[in-house]
């Protein structure tokens, strides 16, 4: 009994490490995008253990069954935004006491779906909304909003846009659409085991290139950073991976689930933390929560 007492205080002594190292992340210039023209993909987390090398097949099933292992997820959360397009002091904002809802193919032969509203009542401050084809994205209190398509160029117009895309949401929380229609490969980077998802480029290129990078945790291979790019190879967005926390299904199965997580754009030198709590997985939900609209 002890010894099991002093493992969950090891544990939740790392996960405190984790969580207090992103939310100094957050508040220091320079340091959540400090390359917006990343040509490579290149880990940047250092190992914690001795590097065994993975099977690709086995880490790839496996990433997949946890992603498979739960269809809905409702939850409160926080939004911290940095971006050099917002006008305040420390070019940062804040937003409290929101509605995350996504709600997943059992497949994932197509994207999920996604609804992030702040607050959960009263007047919006940051909308996201995605049907698994298609997004809207409204933050009336950071003068942005844009829409599109999942997996489309980048929203036009709009020379200080915040981006925060519903696309990326959705993949970061169903990983599994990174390997569809995609050959992998397992390479040791600098620091870490990568798995590189590898696209056909359309006309007139027709050239093989990383779409994607899934950087792999060194003591169980779970996703620690997501790198996805544009076509010509530059960086177009960074997913860090936090805290996790194990949730109970419907089913009484644990899962764990991300509850804080980093997303990091070139443009505007952008990231964006979101806080989880209050999760619960497999609850039903309205569907016209993910209508885009007209």
């Amino acid at each position: 009994m002890q010894e099991s007492n002093e493992y969950l205080d090891r544990r939740r002594r790392s996960r405190r490490l984790e969580t207090m190292t992103l939310v100094a992340a957050l508040l220091l210039p320079g340091v959540l995008f400090g390359v917006t023209a990343c040509k490579s993909a290149r880990p940047i987390a250092s190992p914690t253990l001795p590097l065994v090398r993975p099977e690709l097949e086995e880490v790839k099933q496996d990433l997949m069954a946890t992603a498979a292992s739960w269809k809905t997820l409702t939850a409160r959360c926080n939004l911290a935004v940095r971006s050099s397009y917002i006008r305040t002091e420390g070019s940062t904002a804040q937003f409290r006491r929101g509605r995350l809802c996504i709600w997943k193919s059992p497949d994932g032969a197509t994207p999920a779906m996604v609804s992030l509203r702040i607050p959960e009542k009263g007047p919006e401050s940051v909308y996201l909304v995605g049907d698994g084809v298609n997004y809207r994205v409204s933050m009336p209190a950071l003068h942005t909003a844009y829409s599109g398509q999942y997996g489309g160029p980048p929203p036009a117009g709009g020379a200080a846009r915040i981006l925060f895309m519903p696309d990326d949401l959705a993949t970061a929380y169903d990983p599994r659409m990174l390997f569809l229609n995609k050959a992998q490969v397992l390479r040791q980077g600098t620091f870490g085991y990568c798995i590189d998802s590898l696209a056909m480029l359309a006309e007139p290129t027709r050239k093989l290139a990383v779409a994607s990078t899934v950087i792999l945790r060194p003591r169980d291979n779970s996703m620690s950073i997501l790198r996805e790019y544009n076509d010509d190879g530059s960086l177009r967005a960074e997913i860090r991976f936090g805290k996790a926390e194990a949730i109970a299904t419907s089913e009484k199965l644990a899962v764990d689930v991300p509850t804080s997580i980093f997303f990091m754009y070139a443009e505007g030198g952008t990231s964006i933390m979101l806080t989880l709590y209050d999760v619960e997985l497999n609850t039903e939900l309205d569907l016209r929560l993910f209508d885009v609209g007209g």
